[in-house]
């Protein structure tokens, strides 16, 4: 999804839409799949939303925040995010695989559900056992923890969890887009929502 970029409040991006990354990750993906465009064989690139399963490095921060019993957002806002659960991104993966149209295609692949991060911090609490509070920090807070943490990560060469990449995204209204394309041209149904997402990925971490 970092290839297409950020979207309306309540307006699921479709692959129609022209894409408009706002981070270096985003522009490579996006420059990958102008790439694979013009490879001289079909080729079939995917754009999931935010993924949860068990293993995930970058998800299991997040359950690990939730099990204090403190959430974080940013101030004023309640940003819209569409998620997938791992093991349906499989599926719609191996259904793409099989597609013998033998032309370029792109897909969104994600839960239809819009998920705001109120949601998604009641959902992994839930996930393990715990009733998050929210704590709403101010942007240039985030901004200043970012920067700092960036900095320390080169002097003391850790990995930095918390860049201004992630600043960028945290600090978007929405990203959300719509798998719509994916359901109806390859018979793809997503299965998880995301109280089932959390709570499957909780237990496999565990």
């Amino acid at each position: 999804l970092a290839a297409a970029g950020p979207s309306g409040e309540g307006n699921p991006l479709t692959e129609e839409m022209s894409p408009c990354p706002i981070d270096p990750y985003g522009k490579s993906k996006l420059k990958s799949e102008e790439f694979l465009q013009t490879a001289p064989f079909p080729v079939t690139s995917f754009r999931p939303g935010v993924v949860l399963g068990e293993g995930d490095e970058n998800s299991i921060t997040l359950f690990k925040i939730a099990k204090t019993g403190i959430g974080i957002k940013i101030a004023g806002s309640n940003q819209q995010i569409s998620c997938i659960d791992v093991d349906d991104l499989a599926e719609a993966i191996v259904k793409m695989s099989m597609d013998n149209s033998g032309q370029h295609k792109k897909y969104f692949a994600v839960n239809s559900e819009i998920v705001d991060v109120n949601m998604l911090w009641d959902a992994l609490g839930k996930s393990v056992n715990k009733k998050v509070f929210l704590v709403p920090i101010p942007k240039f807070v985030v901004f200043a923890i970012a920067a700092v943490s960036t900095v320390l990560s080169k002097i003391f060469s850790f990995r930095n969890k918390i860049d201004l990449k992630i600043y960028q995204q945290m600090t978007q209204k929405a990203f959300l887009c719509s798998s719509e394309k994916l359901q109806k041209e390859l018979n793809w149904e997503p299965r998880y929502g995301i109280y089932e997402m959390t709570l499957r990925a909780a237990e496999g971490y565990r």
